[in-house]
């Protein structure tokens, strides 16, 4: 390493098989278009490139936005397949305690369909369904013995105030119905009653087959009564398909990123296709919802099948870039509960007992109404359509006069490449397409493929319902940094994005438009009755806070959580998770923001010098937005730098994705608390959860971080290092589950200059930096934020600490009874106050940036010098290469 300065001003540079179903469809995939191909996502331990790669004559692409626990996260190199696996499970045990809200039967009104003809249709189908179902149970000799039995030991649990588990709700079945001599239908509940009536059940595998006997049976009622009947050309058959399980069980989906096996799937599919049955093993991009079984009954069987479900519906998401929420099913013992996947709550119905008739019903009805029910019902967003004779995706996106639909000014694009995927189930979900205002005249191929001009961005970020009101808006965000850059002679060569169009979302929901956001999602009356779907956002959350008082319920006491177990982990994990403390933070907004430029992920750098570049680009336009706009980013990590290069060939950066932004004077100090970020790139200061303030120091410090990750790592695309490679390097830690530990070792590792070189820059990839250029960079950035000799060493340090000397004139005794009131919150003795550093750096924010800017200002010239002379080196070496 070069000899350094204490104080550094200028850098410088140193030298199975399926069975027959019965039923002739073909596969709906996502429930109206065909699959959207890709190729499949590599395992996190894979030396192989993890982003998706788009059709080989695109050019640019925008990073996939992988949060920590995703198998294709550039951090991810930090963990093994294992390890991210074993993350998984850890936050959908976060989840069941964070994010459930049980027993809300209201929940299934989601999907009935809101047109009251075809309301009347699913019920009149359902029942039929169901009298059938109960004349071939009530003629089996043991069923009544089975169900008393039941009903005695407690197992089939009824809910008179379920809407749909009514007494008196299940209809005598009648002799002579249309149903009674099918063949086929007797076939497949000789199957299903092996369930219903819990016959020659020993384990899953046995549930599997009877589930799907059961849902099959469904399916041809459906069919059977939408082919022999006029309504078929009705009108109320807008939306119908038939909703089928999958022929195979216990099986891996084949675009999972992970090794596990899911025990069922639900996929949507035309009634009156007649090409091919339903092909066993599917992909996540198929699946309406994934069913989840467990043998043990109860609510300590039906917890142990949703956190398998969270795990399984994260993919659904990250596979789906069309899917606003999800649906799921679990089926513990005899009872089944419908799961809701909504960006901030899971929330699942009562127990459907299908040892009771009206258990039965009820879960029929649910089939049905999935059957009938309008896309976005289903999940599905409306405003995005795959055109099958272009094959490709039309889009459609607001612009800043209004919101998609309604009169409101529409702009349509057209896409094949999805190159930012939602990889977590609660969240903003934002995916990102590379996309052209240009219609295809033909059908997009390799030959005649799509040429992005932009960049989609997709999102569900927290708003406040009045969008005049929402100071949040990334839209008016852009807009004002626009506007505060544009004019000014130090910012002619920062590169910020520059928004086309943009807005929030709407749709058409039962013929009448209605924005796309987190109350119309919950809506459960007629089309644009949003007080009634404010009130049942409102009892959903009466529901979640008496579930908080009361803690875990029925059978769970011995499974609750212990002192010093896993529940202490799982507190921490959670507080990874978007949740402002605003008021307004139960809303979200669906937002579409179209952008230029195309950029490439910060992953694709091909050098030390293109690395530098980029990311001093990203802090220089940083630090011009906070100096002429007044907004503090507060999310600085490698998903929000881009790759952009000039026609000349040289890489800048650009600084994306303004979702956590928020607006503050010009010169003054942010105060707001809630933690934003992601761990190994969140500053001390933030992962404390301080009441310091919040200043552009955070985000250079996260910067900073940034730079030590990929320094680590390798900033040459290609050339980086594996997980094995990175075993016993201590900046591993930061990729921890656990806030204290990424918090504990950061503290350690950012203390000193000594220990910052120790514990981290010892650790670099030095093969790559043999100028030392990034080296220099990192260490010198560090020392202006913890070491900084222009000001005393109260603002140096990581830790609060008393002022010196600690004990003056204390006898033994009297330093220990001073450290056990320091201990315990107080103060030391002798009227000696604590230091807190970020305090006493927060006071200096602006004077130490400006050194920060200045250094970089540097860095950034010499990298760019680097990277012309590298151009200008290549240029030679192939006119040499052409002589010859």
């Amino acid at each position: 390493m070069p000899p350094r300065q204490p104080k550094r001003k200028k850098l410088e540079s140193s030298s199975s098989s399926s069975e027959s179903t019965g039923l002739a469809t073909r596969p709906l995939s996502n429930a109206f278009s065909p699959p959207f191909k890709k190729p499949k996502r590599p395992r996190a331990s894979s030396k192989a490139s993890s982003s998706v790669q788009p059709p080989a004559a695109n050019t640019g692409r925008t990073p996939t936005k992988n949060r920590v626990g995703s198998a294709s996260a550039h951090t991810s190199r930090f963990t093994s397949a294992s390890q991210i696996s074993t993350e998984r499970h850890q936050e959908a045990e976060c989840h069941l305690l964070d994010r459930l809200v049980k027993d809300q039967d209201s929940i299934l009104e989601l999907a009935r369909p809101l047109d009251p003809e075809r309301r009347s249709l699913v019920q009149d189908i359902a029942s039929e369904a169901a009298q059938f179902l109960e004349s071939y149970l009530a003629a089996e000799p043991a069923a009544k013995q089975r169900e008393s039995a039941a009903a005695m030991d407690g197992t089939a649990e009824l809910h008179p105030d379920s809407p749909m588990q009514a007494p008196g709700s299940m209809a005598t079945p009648q002799a002579g119905t249309t149903l009674e001599n099918s063949a086929l239908l007797r076939e497949k509940l000789g199957l299903a009653k092996e369930w219903l009536l819990w016959q020659s059940i020993n384990d899953e595998k046995d549930m599997y087959r009877s589930i799907r006997a059961l849902g099959e049976f469904v399916a041809l009622v459906v069919q059977g009564r939408l082919g022999s009947s006029a309504e078929a050309n009705s009108s109320s058959g807008l939306g119908r398909r038939l909703v089928l399980p999958s022929s195979k069980a216990d099986f891996k989906p084949i675009d999972a990123d992970d090794g596990m096996r899911i025990d069922m799937g639900l996929t949507c599919a035309k009634p009156d296709s007649k090409a091919r049955a339903l092909r066993g093993q599917v992909s996540y991009y198929e699946l309406l919802a994934v069913i989840e079984a467990k043998v043990k009954g109860g609510n300590s069987g039906f917890e142990q099948a949703f956190k398998q479900l969270i795990v399984y519906t994260r993919q659904m998401f990250q596979q789906q870039h069309n899917l606003r929420f999800a649906w799921g099913i679990t089926a513990s013992g005899r009872d089944a509960r419908v799961c809701h996947f909504g960006p901030d709550k899971a929330i699942s119905s009562r127990p459907m007992s299908v040892a009771t008739a009206d258990g039965r019903r009820a879960f029929i009805e649910v089939l049905v109404n999935w059957s009938f029910c309008e896309k976005s019902q289903l999940g599905h967003d409306s405003t995005m359509e795959y055109m099958s004779d272009l094959k490709c995706w039309q889009i459609a996106c607001p612009d800043d006069a209004g919101s998609t639909g309604g009169g409101a000014r529409t702009a349509y694009y057209y896409f094949t490449t999805v190159n930012c995927h939602a990889d977590r189930v609660f969240g903003r979900h934002t995916r990102c397409f590379l996309a052209t205002d240009e219609k295809p005249t033909d059908a997009v191929s390799l030959e005649k493929p799509l040429i992005p001009k932009v960049v989609i961005k997709d999102s569900w970020a927290f708003a406040k319902p009045n969008a005049a009101d929402d100071t949040r808006d990334e839209v008016e965000t852009l807009k004002k940094i626009r506007r505060g850059l544009s004019g000014n002679k130090d910012c002619h060569d920062i590169i910020v994005p520059e928004i086309i169009v943009g807005g929030r979302v709407s749709f058409q929901l039962n013929g009448s438009w209605v924005e796309d956001n987190t109350t119309t999602m919950y809506q459960v009356c007629e089309a644009g009755d949003t007080a009634s779907a404010q009130r049942q956002l409102d009892e959903i959350g009466d529901a979640t806070d008496a579930q908080r008082q009361l803690g875990e319920t029925e059978d769970t006491t011995s499974e609750q959580r212990q002192p010093g177990k896993v529940g202490d982990a799982m507190d921490e994990l959670c507080k990874q998770s978007e949740a402002p403390s605003s008021s307004d933070s139960t809303f979200r907004a669906h937002r579409r923001i179209v952008m230029t430029p195309i950029g490439e992920p910060l992953r694709s750098t091909r050098s030390v010098a293109e690395f530098v570049t980029v990311v001093c680009d990203a802090m220089r336009s940083h630090s011009a937005i906070v100096k002429h706009c007044g907004i503090l980013h507060r999310d600085i990590s490698d998903n929000n730098v881009l790759v952009y290069r000039t026609n000349n060939g040289i890489a800048r950066g650009v600084l994306i994705d303004f979702d956590y932004a928020i607006e503050v004077k010009p010169g003054s100090r942010e105060n707001r608390k809630e933690m934003t970020g992601t761990f190994p790139f969140m500053s001390i200061n933030n992962l404390m959860t301080s009441d310091v303030e919040r200043t552009s120091l955070d985000d250079w410090e996260s910067m900073v971080c940034l730079i030590c990750l990929y320094a680590t790592l390798g900033t040459i695309s290609g050339k980086r290092r594996t997980y094995e490679d990175l075993t016993g390097f201590p900046i591993t830690f930061w990729r921890s589950d656990s806030l204290a530990v990424v918090l504990k070792f950061k503290q350690s590792h950012f203390g000193s200059t000594t220990s910052f070189e120790k514990e981290i820059v010892e650790f670099f990839k030095a093969d790559d930096d043999k100028d030392g250029l990034l080296t220099n960079l990192a260490v010198s950035l560090h020392e202006l934020l913890f070491e900084n000799y222009d000001f005393s060493a109260s603002c140096h340090g990581t830790v609060v600490k008393p002022t010196e000397p600690k004990f003056p004139k204390l006898s033994f005794s009297e330093r220990v009874k001073a450290s056990k009131h320091h201990e315990s919150g107080g103060q030391p003795s002798g009227g000696r106050s604590m230091i807190n550093p970020f305090v006493e750096r927060a006071k200096e924010w602006k004077k130490i940036s400006r050194d920060l800017l200045g250094l970089t200002n540097d860095c950034w010239e010499l990298a760019i010098e680097y990277q012309e002379a590298e151009i200008k080196g290549k240029s030679s070496a192939a006119v040499d290469n052409n002589s010859k």
